[in-house]
């Protein structure tokens, strides 16, 4: 396969990886993961998970403020 050519398959895939169930799915199975200690990088905290989640939801609420127009996003 020539670099920058897709078939119809991968172009699928990519468009499904870009979807919110697929993030979803990913996100879910490195917190599985995580919490049986078998990342190589990071660490599980969960009684810091609640700041954790804090923090993004802040940074949500700062990035994608409701209601959501393209030209509002400061990020």
């Amino acid at each position: 396969m020539l670099v920058g050519t897709f078939n119809a398959s991968t172009e699928q895939t990519i468009e499904y990886l870009r979807t919110l169930p697929s993030i979803r799915e990913r996100c879910g199975r490195v917190h599985d993961l995580a919490k049986q200690g078998k990342l190589q990088y990071f660490d599980y905290h969960p009684e810091t998970e609640e700041d954790a989640t804090n923090y993004c939801i802040k940074i949500i609420r700062v990035c994608l403020p409701i209601p959501l127009t393209r030209s509002s996003t400061p990020c």
